[in-house]
């Protein structure tokens, strides 16, 4: 029987504010834009409410300190959901260790749960690479067998279980036991209203990052946190290849984090700092129209927003061939240029990598005219269509209606 919705906390605990989080806020505003009243459940320690942009939201903020024990921490988490009297959760850091335990307490306590699957193909039991003879052989991880566990748990307790792409789908229901009519592929959604090209704008900030003499120069990048495997050092290396034919090649990189300090060495080392910027912009539209070509180059990705964000604003776009990037291009035609939204690479070489921004970076016609389909195909992913997908899971209503609903998202794909 259905029940409908009309109080939604989100439970997260984004120690960054990544593509999750970002899902987080996007998603949480278009249901209040549905009268659906939203709170965020944030499990980090107060402090970092100051920087976090949670912290800054207009999303009203619940928080829960990270403790050192499981059980005090359980029964904070209880006393705010309480207090909180959701009609529905959704569980938004479904990897960590203690939020298996959340869709089971919301069991007791007559609470919708949807878990939220985002990066199953990163550091995760079902993928992990094999590291002995040669790569011949998956290692013994002690952490593989719990964390199998708690995803299976998770699985079978909550109400819905949404992943981003159909590869993450069929690895849940392989490995969690989840129910086929409680699983369902429900990539995030970005706001098709606010990302969009800007024609107007582009000059403005090709001049503010690269100086007034940007007119006339081939801008390409990426935006990504700056953490090992999202691929940002294969992008500059694959912009020092292009360098040596295209004299007046920049590289626009926006982002922060940890590995920032060794990707300006590599950079200067690769011979094209005076190339490079880094940048942290406020306006990612903005960022976007800029460029002439986007890149994302991670090695593993369930459903990456910023490629997502640069297709809506009409980049001409190439992608290492993740799960996400597979699904969000589509995998058969991505590289028939008849048809193809965007270049799916065959791999993260920085040399396949730059031939494919080549074929771009000369052929202007080319990238104007990816770049509309690029817009067309990321209309799939629109929040409204994402809400209502996921609103339909929550709320019970039957398998036909629901699968419906989801044949919008996804495209008219299973």
């Amino acid at each position: 029987m259905s029940r409908r919705i009309r109080r939604v906390l989100f439970v997260s605990d984004g120690p960054h504010f990544g593509g999750a989080e970002r899902y987080v806020l996007t998603l949480g505003r278009h249901f209040r834009s549905r009268n659906i009243d939203v709170e965020i459940l944030w499990t980090l320690p107060h402090a970092e409410v100051v920087t976090h942009p949670f912290g800054n939201t207009d999303l009203p903020l619940r928080i829960v300190p990270r403790g050192a024990h499981a059980l005090a921490w359980l029964t904070a988490m209880q006393a705010e959901l309480r207090s909180a009297v959701p009609d529905a959760l959704i569980v938004n850091a479904s990897g960590r260790p203690r939020f298996w335990l959340v869709p089971v307490l919301a069991r007791t306590m007559g609470i919708r749960v949807a878990w939220v699957h985002h990066m199953v193909d990163t550091q995760d039991h079902r993928r992990l690479p094999a590291r002995l003879f040669g790569g011949r052989m998956q290692g013994l991880s002690w952490w593989r067998v719990p964390q199998m566990l708690r995803h299976q748990v998770a699985g079978v307790t909550a109400d819905a279980v949404l992943t981003s792409n159909p590869v993450d789908r069929d690895y849940v229901q392989r490995w969690c036991g989840t129910s086929p009519d409680r699983l369902h592929v429900v990539p995030p959604g970005i706001d098709l209203e606010q990302f969009r090209c800007d024609a107007s704008g582009r000059v403005g900030w090709r001049r503010a990052w690269l100086g007034r003499d940007a007119d006339d120069r081939l801008v390409i990048g990426t935006a990504a946190r700056l953490v090992e495997g999202k691929g940002v050092d294969v992008v500059i290396r694959a912009a020092a290849l292009l360098a040596r034919r295209h004299p007046r090649l920049a590289v626009l990189i926006a982002g922060d984090g940890p590995q920032r300090g060794a990707l300006e060495a590599l950079a200067r080392q690769e011979g094209i700092a005076e190339r490079v910027v880094f940048l942290k912009p406020a306006y990612m539209p903005g960022f976007y129209s800029a460029l002439d070509v986007f890149a994302l180059c991670s090695a593993t990705e369930s459903f990456g927003l910023a490629l997502t964000e640069a297709m809506a604003c009409e980049r001409a776009v190439v992608a290492t061939p993740t799960a996400g990037a597979r699904w969000q291009l589509g995998d058969h035609a991505a590289n028939d240029l008849r048809s193809a939204a965007g270049l799916l690479l065959a791999s993260a070489d920085a040399h396949v990598v730059a031939e494919a921004i080549d074929r771009l970076l000369v052929a202007p016609e080319l990238r104007e005219e990816l770049g509309r389909r690029a817009r067309a195909r990321a209309a799939r992913f629109s929040i409204e269509q994402t809400a209502t997908a996921t609103l339909l899971a929550l709320s019970g209503r039957q398998a036909s209606a629901c699968s419906e609903s989801l044949r919008l998202v996804t495209g008219g794909a299973s």
